[in-house]
């Protein structure tokens, strides 16, 4: 009897076992996204309060062929105030 439940228990392992390598991992992204970049992962400082934010979430202004980001029209006037160079803190 105890022969038999060990054998029914060997056979639930290996069957657990074998059932685990077939299926797919849950905590990995599907391979159709590990070469996808993540939209907002570009880091920009605001030339005039040094504050860093997404460049998605800047505001742009190409100035003398460069180009600035802020973090709100407040800084962009400041910065076009003081003719285009960034203030020393």
């Amino acid at each position: 009897m105890i022969k038999l439940l060990l054998l029914i228990l060997l056979g639930f392992v290996l069957y657990s076992f074998f059932l685990s390598l077939t299926r797919p991992k849950a905590n990995l992204p599907p391979k159709h996204h590990q070469n996808r970049q993540v939209k907002g992962d570009v880091m920009v400082e605001d030339p005039v309060c040094g504050t860093c934010l997404p460049q998605e979430d800047a505001i742009t202004a190409r100035i003398k062929g460069s180009d600035y980001y802020f973090c709100s029209k407040d800084c962009l006037e400041r910065f076009k105030d003081s003719d285009n160079d960034p203030p020393q803190s």
